[in-house]
C-alpha cells in the first residue's frame, strides 16, 4: 500500500512538472520585480560588470555521482522556474521569460594529479575565474557549476574521495538566503536519486514539499501592492525619517575616484569567546537581538570616525515575510535606510533602545522596495557614490547549512567576501564604500569587512575592526556611560597618542650654542622679524 501512495505522488510530481513546463511555453514573457528591474537597468550600462555575480563553492567529501549530481541539478531547475529565466526586450521594455528546459552542463575537471600546493591554487583560480566571468541576461543561463576532484581516497587522511562543487548565480536571480535553499534542495534531490538507485527504482521521488509559489507569482503580488493604499502609507513613512537626508563623510585614505569602482577586498575579524558571551548577555538585560546591539555599536563607531551626530547606512533584509516565498530560490532582499541619531551626553543604554525603535519602525515598512525610495527622495546623483548612503551593516543568519548524507558530506557553502575560504578566496567586489558583516557562530562573533580598495588601505580597516571591538569592550563594561565617554581606543593606543603628542622635542644642533644659531638665523633671514615685545 505503501509503494502505491509513493507511486502515486511521483506520477503527481511528474504531472506538475509537465504542467510548469507548459506554462513556461504559454506564458511569453511576464514583469520583471522592482528590484530585478534596477539590476535590469544597471546591466544595460555596464554589461561587462561581474559585481552582481554570487558565487559559493562547496567541499564535499565522499562517493559522488557526478552523473547523478547533473541530473540533481536538472531536478533543481525544475523545481524552480526562476533557475530557468532570461531577460528580453519586448517593446522597449524588460521582460522575463521562463524557458522549458532545465538542462544545465556539470563540467568535471580532475586535479589529482598536482601537488597539495599546486591544486589548492587551481582551486583558488577556478573560483575567482568562475566569479568573474559574465553573465549575459538575455541568453544565458544564470547559473552554472563547476566539479573539481581534488583528492583520491587513497591520498586522503579520512580514506574519502575529495571534491570542490564551484556555483555561480546573477543576483537578478538569486540572494543569499537563496544560496541556502539551493543547497538544501540540490542535496535532497542527489539523496533521493542515489536511495532510488539503491533500492533499484526508477523514479524521480523526493522528499521535498511541492512549491506552492514561483517567483513570479512574488512579482505579481508585488506589483499589485505597489497600487495600495498600505504602499503609500509606508512610502510616507521614510518620506518624513529621511527628509534632509546628511551624507555620511568617513575618512579615507585615497581621494574619491570621479566614478565609482567596484574593486574590494575582504577582511575577517573574530570578536574573542568571552566577549562574545559578555556581549549576548547585555542582549538579554536590555532586551534586544544582538543585531540591535552590534548595529548601535556599529553607529557610534561611525560617530566617533566622522565627528557627525546624524548617521546613516544601509542594512539588508530577506523580505521573506510571507510564508509562501520561504523556500523560493530568488531576488527577494531590499535594503532599509537606518538612520540614528546621536546625542553623546545619553547614556549608551538609551541610545540603544533608540535604535532598537529606530530598526523596528524600518522593519515594519521593509515592504518599499529601495528603487522605488530612491525615486521618490531624488536624492542628487553622483557618479561617485551611491544613492542615500555608502556604508552597509548586516547581521547574518546561517540560512547555508552543511549537510551530511549516507555517502557523502558537504561542508556549508562558502561565499567568498562573506566566509573564510580553505583556499584563500577572498572578495573582489564591493559595491558600496564599506560592509561589515557579522555572523553570530556560537563560540565567537566572525566580523567581515569588505571595503572599497581605491578608497581605504588594508591597515585602515584592520585598525577600524580594532576600534570595533574595543567599542564593544567599553559599552560591555560600563553600558550607562554616556555615548562621549565611551572610548574606541585600545589601551596601548591611547598611549602611543598620548606619548606622540607629550613629545615636543625637535632636532637641536649640540655642536653650536643658541648665541651662534641666532646669528646664523640673522644671516639668512636678514630683513625677517626677530623678536616683538609690547606691539612693536
Amino acid at each position: 500500500m505503501e509503494a502505491q501512495h509513493q507511486q502515486a505522488a511521483d506520477l503527481q510530481r511528474e504531472k506538475l512538472r509537465q504542467l510548469l513546463k507548459q506554462k513556461a511555453v504559454q506564458v511569453k514573457t511576464l514583469p520583471l520585480s522592482c528590484a530585478q528591474r534596477r539590476l535590469w537597468l544597471v546591466n544595460q550600462l555596464e554589461e561587462k560588470n561581474a559585481s552582481y555575480n554570487i558565487p559559493c563553492h562547496i567541499t564535499l567529501r565522499g562517493d559522488i555521482d557526478a552523473t547523478l549530481l547533473e541530473k540533481s541539478f536538472k531536478l533543481l531547475l525544475e523545481r524552480h522556474d526562476i533557475l530557468r529565466t532570461v531577460f528580453v526586450d519586448s517593446e522597449g521594455q524588460p521582460r522575463q521569460k521562463i524557458s522549458a528546459e532545465s538542462d544545465l552542463a556539470l563540467p568535471k575537471i580532475d586535479l589529482t594529479g598536482l601537488d597539495e600546493s599546486d591544486r589548492r591554487q587551481k582551486i583558488a583560480d577556478t573560483i575567482v575565474e568562475e566569479s568573474a566571468t559574465i553573465f549575459d541576461l538575455r541568453a544565458d543561463r544564470l547559473i552554472r557549476a563547476k566539479l573539481l576532484h581534488s583528492v583520491r581516497a587513497d591520498d586522503s587522511t579520512d580514506g574519502k574521495d575529495e571534491y570542490v562543487l564551484i556555483i555561480v548565480l546573477h543576483h537578478i536571480i538569486s540572494d543569499g538566503w537563496s544560496m541556502g535553499v539551493l543547497a538544501r534542495d540540490l542535496f535532497a534531490l542527489y539523496d533521493s536519486q542515489k536511495s532510488s538507485l539503491k533500492n533499484s527504482q526508477k523514479n524521480n521521488s523526493t522528499t521535498l514539499p511541492a512549491l506552492s509559489w514561483q517567483y513570479a507569482d512574488y512579482t505579481e503580488k508585488q506589483l499589485k501592492w505597489l497600487n495600495s493604499a498600505d504602499y503609500q502609507q509606508q512610502m510616507d513613512y521614510w518620506k518624513h525619517h529621511l527628509a534632509d537626508l546628511p551624507e555620511l563623510a568617513l575618512p579615507a585614505d585615497y581621494p574619491r575616484p570621479k566614478i565609482k569602482g567596484f574593486s574590494g577586498d575582504n577582511l575577517i575579524g573574530h570578536i574573542d569567546a568571552q566577549l562574545s558571551r559578555n556581549l549576548r548577555a547585555l542582549c538579554e538585560q536590555q532586551s534586544v537581538s544582538l543585531n540591535m546591539l552590534l548595529s548601535a555599536v556599529f553607529t557610534l563607531l561611525l560617530q566617533k570616525y566622522t565627528g557627525q551626530a546624524d548617521i546613516v547606512f544601509g542594512s539588508p533584509i530577506a523580505n521573506r515575510n510571507n510564508i509562501d516565498v520561504e523556500n523560493l530560490i530568488g531576488f527577494f532582499v531590499n535594503m532599509l535606510v537606518i538612520r540614528n541619531r546621536v546625542e553623546p551626553s545619553a547614556p549608551f543604554t538609551d541610545f540603544l533602545q533608540q535604535s532598537r525603535d529606530n530598526l523596528f519602525s524600518a522593519y515594519s515598512n521593509q515592504d518599499i522596495p529601495f528603487e522605488h525610495l530612491v525615486d521618490e527622495l531624488q536624492p542628487q546623483r553622483d557618479s561617485s557614490r551611491n544613492p542615500l548612503f555608502q556604508v552597509v551593516f548586516a547581521m547574518q543568519n546561517e540560512s547555508l547549512p552543511a549537510v551530511e548524507l549516507d555517502s557523502l558530506s558537504a561542508s556549508r557553502p562558502v561565499i567568498p567576501g562573506y566566509d573564510v575560504s580553505e583556499y584563500g578566496v577572498s572578495a573582489s567586489v564591493t559595491r558600496f564604500d564599506l560592509e561589515l558583516h557579522c555572523w553570530d557562530d556560537e563560540s565567537n562573533i566572525r566580523c567581515s569587512w569588505i571595503y572599497d580598495t581605491a578608497l581605504f588601505a588594508r591597515t585602515s580597516i584592520e585598525t577600524m575592526h580594532r576600534h570595533f571591538e574595543q567599542l564593544l569592550r567599553a559599552v560591555v563594561a560600563s553600558p550607562q556611560q554616556p555615548v562621549a565617554a565611551l572610548s574606541m581606543l585600545p589601551e596601548e593606543e591611547q598611549l602611543a597618542l598620548i606619548g606622540q603628542f607629550a613629545d615636543t622635542r625637535s632636532p637641536y644642533p649640540s655642536d653650536k650654542s643658541v648665541c651662534e644659531l641666532f646669528e646664523q638665523q640673522a644671516e639668512t633671514t636678514p630683513e625677517a622679524t626677530a623678536l616683538v615685545f609690547d606691539g612693536e
